[in-house]
């Protein structure tokens, strides 16, 4: 355990400055984003719908473009080099003449990416309720229909909680993912091209060939909105269970994949 914490804080060490760029520039977007809402409705002249409260829209912005293209391109930017950066340079063989065992560096690396991912999330999610504190808290026991196989009526605490469990498995299977692709493309540009190929662009071209190519269904970039899909609102027919099942087994083979290789591969010394 000893070693595992030493590799991740190396790895924090390396990664810390590209985080903090990515808090600001969270706390910029989100910051534009509440001034504009702000100024266009002062200045709107025709009947505004109904105000959401800080939670209701917190609970609305759990789901859609955000975390299906938004957020993965936040989550390659920090670590589609983790591994092909170091393996191009051949700065890894610093880390293998520690006393660290291979998986170990793997398991620092992916835990440096899920960790900091659920972190930008969590901070994105604060904003998003902060900002929207005008309109008033909400009622965290109001009632709120989700969809898991059947409809249910839950508060909005378990609501939201449950989105955030969904949410963290997404994360968990697109850091595995990015992992992986970085281990096996070797230059770090390449590497952010086709990581962003794998993940981001596929939702785009997949979905309207869902009823001409009914395999792509399959592919876990179709999945990555868990919480849509317990809103009721997905744009693809499946359901909770068959969309979790899909980002695990994907998540599961690409890390198995990486660390079947890399305790058998000769890295460069």
């Amino acid at each position: 355990m000893s070693y595992f914490i030493g590799s991740f804080k190396n790895e924090w060490m390396k990664k810390r400055k590209r985080i903090s760029l990515f808090i600001l520039i969270l706390f910029a977007f989100f910051s534009g984003i509440f001034i504009l809402s702000f100024f266009n409705g002062n200045s709107a002249n025709t009947a505004e719908p109904a105000v959401q409260t800080a939670l209701q829209r917190l609970s609305g912005s759990m789901s859609g473009v955000y975390l299906s293209f938004l957020y993965p391109i936040i989550m390659i930017g920090i670590g589609a080099d983790l591994f092909s950066s170091e393996l191009s340079s051949g700065t890894i063989k610093t880390m293998l003449l520690r006393p660290v065992g291979r998986l170990t560096i793997l398991h620092a690396k992916l835990a440096l990416l899920f960790s900091s991912s659920l972190l930008l999330l969590f901070f994105s999610y604060l904003l998003i309720y902060l900002f929207n504190l005008q309109h008033g808290t909400g009622d965290w026991g109001a009632a709120i229909s989700i969809w898991a196989g059947k409809e249910y009526t839950v508060p909005m605490w378990f609501c939201i909680l449950f989105a955030l469990l969904l949410n963290a498995l997404t994360l968990a299977a697109v850091s595995s993912i990015i992992i992986c692709i970085s281990y096996f493309i070797r230059n770090a540009g390449l590497a952010v091209t086709l990581t962003m190929l794998a993940i981001v662009l596929p939702k785009l071209w997949l979905a309207p060939l869902q009823g001409n190519l009914p395999v792509s269904r399959y592919y876990f970039s179709q999945h990555l909105d868990l919480v849509s899909i317990l809103t009721g609102n997905s744009p693809i027919d499946t359901t909770l269970r068959m969309s979790a099942v899909v980002l695990s087994v994907s998540g599961c083979l690409a890390y198995l994949l990486v660390a079947w290789r890399i305790k058998r591969e000769d890295l460069p010394c």
